[in-house]
C-alpha cells in the first residue's frame, strides 16, 4: 500500500518469502561481527610494527572489512529478514565500522581537528564557560554543541575525556544510521530499502574515518538525520494535530541542537527544507500533492533559517570570514584549471597507498554514475506511471543525490579539495535514497524464486542470480575500497613509523612529554609560538595559548627567514608572546601534507627543500631569546623583548 501524507504510521510490508527455513545465512552474518574486528586489530598491529613500505596490513584490513560488509549487504538485500533484524544489522554495522577509528586512537586522539575540539572541552571543564577562545581553530568556540555534551558526560560519568569521547562517538556512529534507516524507510515505504540505504551510506568516503573523529560532523550528521525524520513524521501526521505538533516540536529541538553544533550541516538542513517546500508547492499547483504539508515544511524552513541567522550574528560572526575564502578560491582555481591558466592537483600524488586502492579510487565516480542512472530510471518510471510513493521529500533527496558527482572536479583545486570531500557526507544521503530502490529492483528481477516457472522457449534468458550477485558485490567492494582511498591517506588511517608533517604520525612521545613539562613548569595559558605540529600538542596537552599564523601574523618568518621583520617582532611584543618552540626537524624534512604552518604560507604545497638549519639555530645567538629547555629535537626559548629594545637603542 502506498503512503500518503495523512498516514501517521508506516504500514507493514510483507517481505518474507520462506527464506527463513535456512538459518545459516543469518548465523554467518552475525558471526562476521566477531571475525571482522579481530582481523582489523591484526592489521593495525602489523602496520604499527612493520616497515614503512609494507602493505600486508592493507590486505588484512580489507579482509576484515569485507568479511562483515559483504554478508551484511547480502542479508539486507534478501527479502527474508524482518524489520527488527534489519534494524539490528544496521546498528551493528555502525558499531563495527567504528572499530578502525577506535583502533587508530588507542593511545589518544590523533586527527588534526580533534585536538582543537578536545581543547575546547578542556576549556569548558577548566573554566565552566562556553565559547572561550580556542587557541587552535578559532571557529570551534562558536559552536559548542559537541563540546558541551562531551563535557557533561565526562563530568557525570567520571571516566575521563578519552573514554568519554570514544563511547560518545561510537554510539553516534550507529545512532546516525538508525535515523537514516527510518528516513529512507519512510520515503520509500519499505524497511528493506530503508535498511539498504543506511547500509550503503557507510560506503561514503567520510563515514569510516572522517565522520568518526571527535569533530563537528560526528554529532551534526546524526542530528540532521533525526531532524529530517521528525519533519517527515510531522508531515505525515497532519491529520492528527497533537502528533503533528509533537513531531514539529521535536524537529525544532533537535534542529536547534544542530544549529549550535555545526554551521555547514545546519545550512544543509535549511536547503533541504526549502527544497521540500518548493517541490511540494510545484506538485500542489499541479494537483498532485496537498498544500498543508507544504505550508508546514515552509514554516519549519523559516524557523531553521532564522535560527541559523540569529546564531551567526550573535555567536558566530566569523563563519562568513571562515567559509567565504574556501568557497570562492575553490571555484576560482577550478575555473583557472578549466581555462588552462593553472595546473590542477595531481590526485594521489606521493601516495603510499596500494596500487589497487588508487585504481579503485578512480572508479568510484563511474560506479556512482551507473548507480545514479539506474536510480533515475526508476524515478522516471514512477513519475511516468504516476505512482504516489514518490512524495516531496523523496524527490528532494533525489536532487541532493545528484549533487554528489558534480563535486568531483573540485578535487583538482587546492582550495576546493577539502570542501568537496566534506560535501560527500550530505550528498550521499540523497544518493543512497536514490540508488537503494534500484539495487533492490535489479536483484529482485534476477533472483531465483521458489516455484517460478521457466520462461518460454526462445525468450532471452536473464542473467543468473549468481552473476548479478557477483556484479553487485564487485561494485560494492570497489566502492568501499575506492572511497576509503580518496577519503584519507595512509598516515591518517594506520599507525606506523614517524612521518614529519603528517599530523597523525608527527605526534611523538618526545612532543607529548615536552608539552606536559611546559604545563607543569609554567602553568597553562602562556602565549607560545610554534609550527602546526608542535602547537597541536602544546595547545592541548600543554594547555597553552598557541599562535594562529596568517598573512596578518606571519609567524613563519621566525623559521623561514634569516631574521624576522620589525613588524612581526612588534606584534609579538605588543601581544606579550612569551615562548618560542623550535623543532629542529623542520630543517631536515619537508612536511608530508605540504605546509609547516597553514596554506597561506610562502611556497605552501610546492616547497622542495626545508628551511636552512641556520635559520632555526639563530635563536641560540640572538639576544632577545633565552633557551629555557631542550630535548632531542625540541628547543623552548623565552622572549626577552627588553633585550631587543636595548639592541635597537644601541643601533641608533
Amino acid at each position: 500500500m502506498a503512503l500518503t501524507v495523512d498516514q501517521p504510521t508506516i504500514p507493514p510490508i510483507p517481505e518474507q518469502d520462506g527464506g527463513e527455513a535456512r538459518r545459516w545465512p543469518r548465523r554467518l552474518t552475525w558471526a562476521s561481527f566477531v571475525v571482522a574486528p579481530a582481523l582489523m586489530a591484526w592489521s593495525y598491529s602489523i602496520a604499527a610494527t612493520s616497515p614503512a613500505d609494507d602493505q600486508l596490513h592493507y590486505s588484512v584490513f580489507w579482509l576484515g572489512m569485507l568479511s562483515v560488509l559483504l554478508p551484511v549487504g547480502a542479508r539486507l538485500l534478501s527479502p527474508a529478514p524482518g524489520r527488527d533484524e534489519r534494524l539490528l544489522l544496521v546498528i551493528a554495522t555502525g558499531l563495527v565500522l567504528y572499530v578502525p577509528k577506535f583502533l587508530r586512537e588507542t593511545s589518544g586522539i590523533v586527527f588534526h581537528d580533534e585536538f582543537a575540539h578536545a581543547r575546547q572541552v578542556q576549556l569548558i571543564t577548566d573554566n565552566g564557560r562556553l565559547g572561550d577562545l580556542n587557541p587552535l581553530i578559532q571557529i570551534v568556540q562558536s559552536f559548542p554543541g559537541l563540546h558541551s555534551i562531551t563535557a557533561t558526560l565526562q563530568e557525570v560519568s567520571g571516566i575521563g575525556q578519552p573514554a568519554t569521547i570514544a563511547l560518545l562517538i561510537g554510539l553516534l556512529h550507529a545512532f546516525g544510521l538508525v535515523g537514516l534507516f527510518l528516513l529512507a524507510e519512510s520515503v520509500s515505504g519499505s524497511s528493506r530499502i530503508g535498511a539498504l540505504a543506511g547500509f550503503l551510506y557507510t560506503v561514503n568516503a567520510s563515514y569510516l574515518y572522517f565522520d568518526a573523529q571527535f569533530s563537528y560532523e560526528s554529532l551534526s550528521l546524526p542530528l540532521l538525520f533525526w531532524t529530517l525524520v521528525c519533519v517527515d513524521r510531522a508531515r505525515r501526521s497532519i491529520g492528527d494535530r497533537g502528533a503533528c505538533l509533537g513531531w514539529c516540536g521535536l524537529a525544532i529541538t533537535i534542529g536547534g541542537g544542530l544549529v549550535v553544533t555545526h554551521h555547514l550541516t545546519a545550512y544543509v538542513l535549511c536547503m533541504l527544507l526549502l527544497g521540500v517546500t518548493v517541490v511540494g508547492a510545484v506538485r500542489a499547483l499541479r494537483g498532485r500533492a496537498a498544500w498543508p504539508p507544504v505550508r508546514l515544511t515552509f514554516a519549519l524552513f523559516v524557523v531553521a533559517t532564522s535560527a541559523c541567522v540569529f546564531w551567526g550574528v550573535v555567536r558566530a560572526p566569523l563563519v562568513k570570514q571562515y567559509l567565504e575564502p574556501r568557497i570562492t578560491q575553490g571555484f576560482s582555481q577550478l575555473f583557472d584549471i578549466a581555462s588552462r591558466n593553472k595546473e590542477g592537483r595531481e590526485l594521489f600524488a606521493q601516495s603510499t597507498l596500494p596500487t589497487y586502492e588508487r585504481v579503485l579510487g578512480f572508479l568510484v565516480a563511474p560506479i556512482a554514475l551507473v548507480a545514479t542512472l539506474g536510480g533515475l530510471w526508476l524515478v522516471w518510471q514512477a513519475i511516468r506511471r504516476r505512482r504516489e510513493r514518490l512524495d516531496d521529500m523523496h524527490l528532494t533527496f533525489v536532487g541532493l543525490g545528484l549533487l554528489y558527482l558534480p563535486s568531483f572536479p573540485l578535487l583538482l583545486s587546492v582550495a576546493g579539495n577539502e570542501g568537496a570531500r566534506r560535501s560527500w557526507a550530505t550528498s550521499y544521503i540523497g544518493l543512497v535514497v536514490l540508488v537503494s530502490p534500484a539495487v533492490v529492483h535489479l536483484w529482485d528481477r534476477h533472483r531465483r524464486r521458489p516455484g517460478r516457472p521457466p520462461g518460454p522457449p526462445g525468450r532471452r534468458r536473464r542473467p543468473r542470480p549468481l552473476v548479478v550477485g557477483a556484479a553487485l558485490g564487485a561494485a560494492f567492494t570497489a566502492s568501499v575500497i575506492g572511497n576509503t582511498a580518496i577519503g584519507l591517506n595512509e598516515t591518517y588511517r594506520f599507525p606506523g613509523p614517524y612521518v614529519y608533517g603528517s599530523d597523525t604520525r608527527s605526534v611523538t612521545p618526545e612532543l607529548v612529554d615536552f608539552s606536559r613539562n611546559l604545563d607543569d613548569t609554567y602553568g597553562p595559558g602562556n602565549r607560545v609560538v610554534g609550527d602546526r605540529y608542535t602547537t597541536l600538542l602544546t595547545g592541548t596537552i600543554g594547555r597553552q595559548s598557541t599562535s594562529r599564523p596568517s598573512a596578518g601574523f606571519p609567524v613563519w618568518q621566525m623559521y623561514f627567514d634569516p631574521f624576522p621583520t620589525d613588524a612581526l617582532l612588534n606584534q609579538l611584543k605588543g601581544s606579550e608572546w612569551k615562548f618560542l618552540v623550535v623543532d629542529r626537524q623542520m630543517g631536515l624534512f619537508t612536511p608530508r601534507i605540504g605546509v609547516y604552518f597553514e596554506p597561506d604560507e610562502p611556497l605552501a604545497q610546492i616547497r622542495t627543500e626545508p628551511p636552512s638549519p641556520e635559520f632555526l639555530d639563530k635563536y641560540e645567538r640572538l639576544p632577545f631569546t633565552l633557551k629555557v629547555s631542550q630535548s632531542d629535537n625540541l628547543n623552548l626559548y623565552r622572549f626577552d623583548f627588553g633585550a631587543l629594545d636595548a639592541q635597537r637603542a644601541g643601533l641608533r
